[in-house]
């Protein structure tokens, strides 16, 4: 299966990825739209299409990524894909050593950037390709037909992983992003098996406290015993003929009793010994835990810092952005010239070569960001003849025409102003134009065109 492959992190704030190309801004997008604790992001690029798996880390702190890219077609089954990637994720634990656990048994990084592990983060690309290959054959793929154009919206669409495969695949051709969440807690291999043998250790200690109860419950009732037999050896100095017979049997029995005692002793001791050798283990343990818990506590006090710095940011860039909206509200980034009817329909699109003999109404397209969002402005439009003079409508001011319009939020917002018009085709003589478009004392844009 002909796939190329990616890896990807936030590690606290701090993003890389593994091949470091053009792909960026898509992973950042995936990682913005990560709400669950684990999910796969699909996104359709002309004839490509990105299968992004994205794992929620430290409870959001930090979040570890793949991507598989797919020329041609899209995995048919999205909830397959789900422990394809979950397989990758142990084996950065287990083999690669860059993920760890805190003391909840969560999944956290132990590492800061990819640049510092090279070597293995592609031994990780070797293992997804390899992962994919075992787990997908071509029945589990779906063809895309490749369209012409780049695929540019940010709508998106979030689905369930247990949602019908086939309506996932018509998402993924109708939105710019689809969304396949998995909230179910994933426990990998070696969480497990940690969790495992702290449960093997707690359960020893267990065992071995219940022998030793019992080994000092026969040891307490030996030396009961013993004391009883020292009672009778005393008696039997007052009957001579007895004693004889019963010192032996007394001698028999004390010698018998002394052999248990000193084993039961023996293992009282070797029971104590294991006992301690486990506590010491449950005690490093435990040293662990809270070494873990210190360096969470750190992190958490780095987090509300630079949450502070960058609400002091944010604080600042209104501030000025407040400042330069006064003068600037919008900043226009392109203007293109169409040639109209009166009614409005467009004889020359906007941006094409405009023929002085079909000339009408010269109207300007301006494409905008707004820095001041949410208002009404006016702008004032100055159109210049090639001879250098402005056209005007009115002589008695010095623009030619004006137009207002509402500034909406966001970058290449695009809207038709008022231009300078007459019904009659031909109205224009050739040359080269000037269109500059002014708020209060600030020219925002000025646009030279040539009329053909």
């Amino acid at each position: 299966m002909n796939c190329t492959s990616y890896v990807f992190a936030s590690i606290r704030g701090v993003y890389s990825q593994y091949p470091n190309d053009y792909t960026k801004p898509l992973f950042h997008k995936f990682l913005e739209l990560s709400s669950a604790n684990s999910q796969i992001i699909m996104h359709r690029n002309e004839g490509l299409v990105y299968h992004g798996y994205v794992r929620k880390l430290e409870g959001g702190l930090s979040y570890i990524g793949f991507c598989v890219v797919l020329n041609g077609a899209m995995f048919a089954r999205t909830k397959q894909m789900f422990p394809v990637f979950e397989k990758v994720l142990t084996s950065m634990a287990e083999t690669y050593g860059l993920l760890a656990l805190n003391d909840k048994g969560d999944v956290i990084p132990s590492f800061s950037e990819f640049t510092e592990h090279q070597k293995k983060v592609e031994n990780i690309i070797v293992d997804i390709n390899k992962n994919i290959e075992a787990s997908v054959t071509d029945r589990d793929l779906k063809a895309i037909l490749r369209e012409t154009y780049t695929n540019t919206s940010v709508e998106y669409k979030i689905f369930p992983a247990e949602e019908k495969a086939e309506d996932i695949f018509e998402a993924v051709k109708l939105y710019g992003y689809v969304c396949v969440t998995n909230d179910k807690h994933y426990v990998s291999t070696f969480l497990a098996n940690y969790q495992k043998e702290i449960e093997t250790y707690v359960a020893k200690v267990k065992e071995i406290e219940k022998e030793y109860s019992e080994l000092k419950e026969k040891y307490d009732k030996q030396d009961a015993q013993n004391k009883v037999s020292a009672i009778i050896k005393g008696l039997s100095k007052i009957v001579i003929t007895a004693g004889i017979c019963l010192c032996a049997v007394l001698l028999f029995i004390r010698l018998e009793d002394k052999i248990t005692l000193e084993k039961t002793k023996t293992e009282l001791n070797d029971a104590q010994s294991s006992i301690e050798s486990q506590n010491e283990t449950i005690a490093g343990l435990r040293d662990k835990v809270t070494n873990l818990q210190e360096d969470v506590n750190n992190l958490q006090e780095d987090v509300k810092s630079e949450q502070k710095r960058t609400t002091e940011a944010e604080s600042e860039y209104a501030d000025f952005k407040r400042y330069v909206g006064r003068y600037m509200p919008v900043v226009i980034t392109d203007v293109k010239i169409g040639n109209v009817y009166k009614d409005g329909d467009i004889e020359t699109d906007y941006g094409n070569h405009i023929k002085s003999n079909s000339t009408m109404f010269l109207q300007p397209q301006i494409t905008y960001t707004g820095i001041i969002t949410d208002v009404s402005i006016t702008v004032y439009i100055r159109l210049y003849t090639p001879s250098g003079k402005m056209s005007k409508v009115d002589s008695q001011r010095d623009y030619s025409t004006s137009d207002s319009f509402y500034v909406n939020s966001g970058d290449s917002n695009t809207i038709t102003l008022v231009g300078l018009r007459n019904a009659s085709q031909g109205y224009w003589s050739k040359g080269d134009y000037r269109y500059e478009i002014w708020y209060g004392k600030v020219c925002l844009y000025a646009k030279t065109f040539t009329i053909y």
